[in-house]
């Protein structure tokens, strides 16, 4: 009887659909967000804070680099606060559901700096410390 229930208990997590166990992006969008980190780094050496709020997208993105925080950092200074998000097509072609699509950032705040076939990119828009308005 202990047999039927533990083999009960455990069947669905053996057989369980194939898809449980894929990564959570596809394969291309995983380069294509390599391959943004890689111009984010040389084009701001390091002096950059990407902010995911995906944890999916967050996942592979702190495989990559260190840069990453879930929350939006306070501006510091020359770090550039990057807003990276998976584009609402990719999450629909992804998840073979209907979702709603993630938040965008903030009009006015942030502005487009990357746009791939998965992920978007956008930097915030900041005036630099020390300077006042007129």
């Amino acid at each position: 009887f202990a047999l039927l229930i533990g083999t009960v208990i455990i069947y669905p997590t053996i057989v369980s659909p194939k898809r449980e166990f894929l990564p959570s992006i596809v394969p291309a969008a995983y380069d294509e967000l390599k391959r943004f980190v890689n111009m984010v780094e040389s084009k701001f050496n390091n002096h950059y804070m990407l902010f995911i709020p995906d944890p999916k997208l967050r996942y592979w993105a702190e495989t990559l680099t260190w840069n990453v925080s879930s929350k939006p950092p306070k501006p510091k200074g020359n770090i550039a606060v990057i807003m990276v998000r998976l584009k609402p097509e990719a999450i629909l072609k992804a998840s073979r559901r209907i979702l709603p699509p993630p938040p965008g950032p903030p009009p006015g705040i942030f502005v487009k700096m990357f746009d791939g076939k998965f992920i978007e990119a956008y930097i915030l828009k900041v005036k630099p410390y020390g300077l006042r308005r007129p």
